[in-house]
């Protein structure tokens, strides 16, 4: 398994939104605001994080009693982090 190591950061609604670094492909978060899924975007990437790194990472963003980022790769994993070929 492995994560990523910038302090990702992104907005959602007009708010940072600070999920930070991981070890592993996903990292959950609390806000001390009130989100919807709708005012987050579905996916972030260097295009629209907070920040100027350029890595060419992307990360799925889910919003539920807590906001999470997942990594995504060029490649598609299932559940157990095997790659499908």
């Amino acid at each position: 398994n492995h994560g990523w190591g910038m302090n990702l950061r992104f907005r959602c609604g007009g708010q940072v939104v600070s999920i930070g670094s991981s070890h592993s492909r996903s990292r959950s978060t609390t806000t001390s605001f009130t989100m919807s899924d709708g005012q987050c975007p579905g996916e972030v990437n260097r295009g629209n994080w907070e920040g100027h790194d350029r890595y060419g990472d992307r990360f799925a963003i889910k919003v539920s009693g807590c906001i999470g980022a997942a990594l995504g790769d060029a490649q598609k994993y299932d559940h157990e982090d095997k790659l499908i070929q």
